[in-house]
């Protein structure tokens, strides 16, 4: 699975059919966040959840070679994303990946297919994702 989409790199080339892989998704369900209290004594503990998305992104298909990962050549970038609580809320909730046709994977492939210049991925790379195509 992966997303093909026109992308201009940092230094103004433009790569016409490259595609965006999911390499990675950490979901921190649950985490403790601590905040000092207005008079600096104590903490204030909220409970919150965080999910991360790590793509690679590729010239075109046979530079991703889904086949043989020593065929694979070197990614243009990886980058990181970190998904706001309302966002993570939305597309990695139990309710949401109880569902029969969803998984970790596929939901991280919906919320990218929402993005234009995502911010991890670096104020000079354009990238719109809302016009790629899934399942390439």
């Amino acid at each position: 699975m992966a997303i093909q989409v026109s992308y201009t790199d940092q230094f103004g080339s433009t790569h016409s059919s490259a595609y965006l892989r999911v390499c990675g998704i950490r979901l921190t369900l649950g985490s403790t966040v601590a905040s000092p209290s207005l008079h600096g004594v104590g903490e204030i503990t909220d409970v919150v959840d965080k999910a991360s998305i790590t793509v690679e992104l590729f010239h075109d298909a046979s530079s991703r070679n889904k086949a043989s990962a020593e065929n694979r050549k070197e990614a243009l970038g990886i980058w990181d994303y970190s998904l706001t609580e309302a966002h993570t809320a939305t597309y990695f909730a139990d309710s949401v990946l109880d569902d029969v046709d969803k998984s970790p994977l596929s939901q991280a492939y919906a919320y990218l297919k929402t993005q234009t210049n995502p911010d991890g991925f670096g104020h000079r790379v354009t990238l719109n994702l809302t016009t790629g195509t899934t399942d390439v």
